[in-house]
């Protein structure tokens, strides 16, 4: 009996490890053990390719950038981003790198936003690149305070669509352009996203945001804002 029941064990055992072991797309694992989609912010500003201006709560005397930091230059918006300034994007454009290792497709079927207004006087509004307007490939763009919030989608040859219209098998990705601006001069909003998406008919949702917190956003000048140039343009 002692035998018996030692073999059982062992038996059990054995299967255990076996399952614990067993590769996903051979014996498929329950659904919450599968991993996810994932977004991952690349930019959310595209230096050198677009006209980027600055919503800066201070005066324009202070606006005093490094010598390295030229226009349309990696090292300018990291200034205008620093503490010493923290200026906002007056638009801005984000771009969302979407993975999945999932055995089935995803299907993203739109984009929703929980979006905020936040107090921050718009003083200044500092033009740090004045190179063209960009275009939208596979993306979105969207008016943060327009209600209600609409998106217009575009495709891979930067055409208007009705839906995003984006499919990711195993081991796909797939760059998002999103154009966020705000319609209001001078209002700041605070944004973060998700991408809407269908698993194998089910439906989710795969959040990004900028580094945990969320995007920032301004609208055009008042009439009452100064107005910089980087030095490179005056």
């Amino acid at each position: 009996m002692a035998e018996t029941l030692g073999l059982v064990v062992a038996v059990l055992t054995a299967a255990s490890l076996a399952a614990a072991l067993w590769p996903a797309g051979v014996w498929p694992r329950q659904e919450e053990e599968l991993p996810g989609p994932k977004a991952r912010v690349v930019s959310d500003i595209l230096t050198g390719g677009v006209e980027t201006m600055w919503s800066v709560s201070h005066r324009k005397e202070r606006l005093k950038p490094p010598a390295k930091a030229a226009a349309c230059s990696e090292e300018v918006d990291e200034w205008m981003q620093s503490d010493a300034v923290r200026g906002v994007p007056v638009g801005d454009h984000i771009r969302v790198v979407l993975t999945s290792e999932r055995p089935e497709s995803v299907v993203l079927t739109g984009i929703s936003m929980d979006v905020r207004k936040v107090d921050v006087p718009s003083r200044t509004v500092a033009t740090t690149c004045q190179a063209g307007n960009g275009f939208i490939v596979r993306g979105a763009k969207t008016v943060v305070d327009k209600v209600p919030l609409a998106f217009q989608f575009y495709d891979e040859d930067a055409r208007k669509i009705d839906s995003l219209r984006v499919n990711l098998g195993k081991g796909d990705a797939a760059e998002i352009t999103l154009l966020v601006t705000v319609g209001t001069p001078g209002a700041v909003y605070e944004w973060s996203g998700e991408f809407e998406a269908l698993i194998g008919g089910r439906e989710t949702t795969i959040p990004f945001t900028d580094d945990d917190e969320p995007f920032r956003v301004a609208g055009p000048p008042t009439r009452e804002a100064e107005s910089w140039l980087h030095p490179d343009y005056r």
